[in-house]
């Protein structure tokens, strides 16, 4: 497995890269590329004994760890980054969201926008002996959520993790059988990769967002994955800021999270085909 950490060289970013080596270490080996991105090429060389003296500190068995520094804008030069170099997977630290940014959303989440490769984003520090035991997953009523999937079972079955399928059940005939089709698509899917399952109903006496968190905080889940869906789709139904409260939860839960977009010709009643 290939990671791309980027970073701007702070503590909190420097946690991501402590998350990587930990989750990689699961997998027994994979390499690790650190990218840091400056304004200016006059800055290249300052940057690059900072990130070299980084990526020394983290070193670990069976890991490789490469550091990069590129000329240009952080939130666009990530994506673009992680498709030259055909990165599986993108791991991101960021301290959460304040004041205003609650408001513009967060750059975490402006720079998941700009990436087509699956993100986790991460909010603590890691303990070296952790380990991915329990992987929650939201079932809704989109078809462009089935694509998380994928992801989540490659994650899974190695590691054998058990995925807790979460779902609020719906009193209204069509959308009860839209949530049940897309959980027993679910079910069928991961159980077929060797992915342990379990299906949640989390009930109504919170926001969806809420009680996706609640749960996964009250029954130790280790990651939280979910879809990006920017402006359509299900924050038409959960509230405009249902990706941004699930990425930075205040339980600190790491969130996997893959885009949207890259799910082709979706037919609802909650979204325009594309």
């Amino acid at each position: 497995m290939k990671v791309l950490i980027p970073t701007d060289l702070s503590p909190t970013a420097t946690s991501g890269l402590k998350y990587a080596l930990s989750f990689l270490n699961n997998y027994k080996g994979g390499s690790i590329h650190v990218l840091h991105v400056v304004e200016k090429e006059s800055m290249r060389g300052e940057a690059q004994d900072r990130l070299d003296a980084l990526c020394a500190l983290n070193h670990a068995n069976h890991t490789t760890i490469t550091s990069h520094i590129t000329v240009g804008n952080f939130e666009e030069e990530i994506g673009a980054f992680a498709i030259t170099h055909a990165c599986n997977l993108v791991i991101m630290a960021t301290k959460g969201v304040h004041g205003i940014q609650k408001l513009i959303g967060s750059r975490a989440l402006k720079i998941i926008s700009e990436s087509t490769t699956p993100f986790i984003v991460t909010q603590r520090e890691v303990h070296d002996d952790e380990v991915l035991d329990r992987i929650a997953v939201p079932i809704t009523l989109e078809r462009e959520d089935k694509k998380i999937l994928s992801t989540v079972a490659a994650i899974a079955a190695p590691l054998k993790a058990a995925v807790l399928l979460i779902y609020e059940d719906k009193t209204d005939e069509f959308l009860a059988a839209t949530i049940s089709r897309n959980l027993n698509f679910a079910k069928s899917y991961l159980r077929q990769r060797g992915v342990q399952t379990q299906a949640i109903d989390v009930g109504h006496d919170l926001s969806f967002d809420e009680a996706i968190i609640k749960y996964a905080a009250a029954h130790q889940c280790d990651l939280i994955a979910t879809v990006n869906h920017h402006n359509d789709g299900i924050l038409n139904l959960f509230g405009a800021h249902f990706d941004q409260n699930i990425l930075e939860n205040g339980a600190h839960i790491p969130v996997l999270t893959v885009d949207a977009r890259n799910h082709e010709h979706v037919n609802d009643i909650f979204m325009t085909t594309r």
